[in-house]
């Protein structure tokens, strides 16, 4: 690193520091470059995500809203350049006389707790006919949403398939 000397005769002066256009483009200039690298790390991670599931093109979403099993969700979500709120409600698939057994030795076949529902249904609200089913699972929610205009979007989690991304980073 080249060392830096005052030029012969200077004399600091003892004034308050006064702000230059230098020392508030410095600023500026540094916080530019962290969003440049913040919007940087979300483009790698946008690329990783469509190799890793095979997408021609995707949307990187983030979802910080929290989502529990067996509750309604409210979610607004960008599709096509417009917000759209997917309006989901729990919806069991399984048969009124669906069980879960476990085969033991004995032959004896005790039906065991089968877990909460994590199925959900639901609309997007802005577009009646349209139609969005989807599944609440353990990384995340998972929908296939289907405009009355005939189209699809897939939502999907991607933390679990690709290096660096975050917990709230989704797939549209």
């Amino acid at each position: 690193c080249p060392r830096y000397s005052e030029p012969p005769g200077f004399k600091p002066q003892k004034t308050p520091m006064q702000i230059s256009p230098l020392n508030r483009f410095l600023p500026l200039s540094a916080a530019l470059c962290l969003t440049g690298f913040a919007g940087a790390q979300d483009n790698l991670v946008h690329v990783q995500a469509n190799m890793a599931l095979g997408l021609e093109d995707s949307q990187l979403i983030r979802i910080n809203q929290p989502m529990s099993v067996g509750s309604s969700i409210l979610l607004q979500v960008d599709l096509a350049g417009l917000p759209m709120t997917l309006d989901l409600t729990p919806k069991s698939v399984r048969t009124s006389g669906f069980n879960v057994v476990q085969i033991v030795k004995n032959g004896v076949e005790p039906a065991i707790e089968s877990g909460p529902v994590r199925t959900l249904w639901g609309s997007v609200l802005e577009d009646p006919g349209s139609v969005v089913g989807a599944s609440l699972l353990d990384d995340g929610l998972y929908a296939r949403i289907s405009l009355s205009s005939g189209d699809d979007y897939w939502l999907q989690p991607i933390a679990s398939k690709v290096r660096n991304a975050a917990p709230t980073d989704y797939v549209l």
